[in-house]
């Protein structure tokens, strides 16, 4: 087969979930696939040095704003390099095109229009969500071979294209090697170092996008601070100060600010040092399609604090704690069972590691190569094709 894979954004240097999934489902395909040709369509980066050639797989780059470079660039590289299939691997695809085609949809969360309206969104979240709403809003009505990265996601996409259920192929994210608990002193001296960290601290993972709640995140861990009087900290990435304050001034805790600490992005390769540091992970989103952090910290041994959402549920099964992501007071009492309960805490971390465990890229790769077979079957595919997956062993 000739595959052609849209991996637009991994050359990039702050990389983000869907860009994560992409980069190391090429770098798994490269490990099992020695047979298939491969084409990995992408925007130059600062981070190219990310993912390498190698005899079945070639990179080809090419410059352009996004919906741009997908419906325009995308089509004409596919009939350039006469591909069999395309894979889109982050929730949108060409609409004009005629070859099969497999989409990784993780979430349809854009199509809620209302969240549109959110004074929260950056533009260029509030923009990005105007042209999934419209591209997948048409994709939903065509013929296309869809994955989605747990059950309870296929479920609310289901609704959506209800003509169309068998067509979509649940394969789940995997976990990295490199997640897995840093007990390397120097290590994690030197992380510690360049973020800033202080001894003891909680965790968490913000975003000004409405869905991973935030606000609330923040307003009960000032609640657990001033019913507790606890002198542990609070270290949130990928968020600014100003944010806080507001957050803090709003729910009458703006006295609690020195205890919060901003990072800022953190490169990948750091984080499973910091979920090795961390007390604990506060993971409490309104909307999730599967919440890789979550499986990251586990294999960490840092015990997580979820939202009682579907999907957190599914891929945790019993090894979280549990709470009501819409009351700050059932965070707050979440966050302090986890804390100040050893027994707990050390419960969470053994079934943690444990569930971890069942995920992997190594199965991610896998499994999309076979939805690759399903689409592109030997009867039909004009190049000599043999399944390397039979192989494998």
């Amino acid at each position: 087969m000739r595959i052609g894979i849209e991996a637009q954004r991994i050359f990039r240097k702050k990389k983000h979930g869907m860009d994560i999934y992409a980069l190391e489902l090429i770098r798994h395909l490269q490990q099992i696939d020695k047979i298939n040709k491969y084409f990995v369509f992408v925007n130059p980066g600062e981070d190219s040095n990310c993912l390498h050639e190698t005899q079945n797989f070639k990179i080809v780059t090419q410059e352009g704003v996004y919906p741009v470079w997908e419906q325009y660039y995308l089509p004409k590289l596919t009939r350039k390099y006469n591909l069999d299939l395309l894979h889109s691997t982050s929730n949108t695809t060409p609409i004009f095109i005629n070859i099969p085609l497999v989409v990784t949809l993780h979430d349809i969360i854009f199509l809620d229009n209302s969240l549109l309206l959110n004074s929260n969104f950056t533009v260029y979240q509030y923009f990005g969500n105007i042209y999934r709403n419209i591209i997948v809003s048409i994709l939903l009505r065509k013929q296309i071979n869809w994955i989605t990265v747990s059950n309870s996601e296929k479920e609310e996409i289901s609704k959506k294209i209800k003509h169309t259920q068998s067509s979509i192929k649940v394969i789940y994210n995997g976990l990295s090697n490199s997640f897995k608990k840093n007990n390397n002193a120097t290590e994690l001296k030197n992380v510690a170092e360049k973020y800033k960290l202080p001894k003891n601290f909680i965790l968490n993972i913000g975003n000004t996008d409405p869905k991973k709640n935030t606000e609330k995140s923040i307003a009960s861990t000032a609640l657990y601070k001033k019913e507790t009087n606890s002198d542990i900290k609070i270290v949130i990435i990928d968020y600014d100060i100003l944010g806080i304050e507001k957050i803090l001034e709003k729910h009458d805790a703006i006295h609690l600010i020195n205890d919060y600490i901003c990072i800022g992005y953190v490169d990948n390769a750091d984080m499973s040092t910091i979920f090795s540091l961390a007390n604990m992970l506060l993971f409490t989103s309104v909307r999730e399609s599967f919440g890789i952090p979550v499986i990251e910290a586990m294999s960490c041994e840092c015990p997580v604090v979820v939202s009682n959402i579907s999907c957190l549920i599914e891929i945790s099964d019993g090894s979280t704690c549990v709470v009501n992501q819409h009351s700050i007071n059932d965070i707050k009492i979440g966050i302090k069972k986890v804390l100040e309960n050893k027994e707990y805490r050390n419960e969470l971390i053994f079934k943690g590691i444990a569930k971890a465990k069942e995920f992997s890229w190594t199965n991610c790769a896998t499994e999309t190569l076979s939805k690759y077979e399903e689409v592109i079957s030997p009867d039909t595919n004009k190049h000599s094709y043999k399944s390397p997956v039979k192989n494998l062993n």
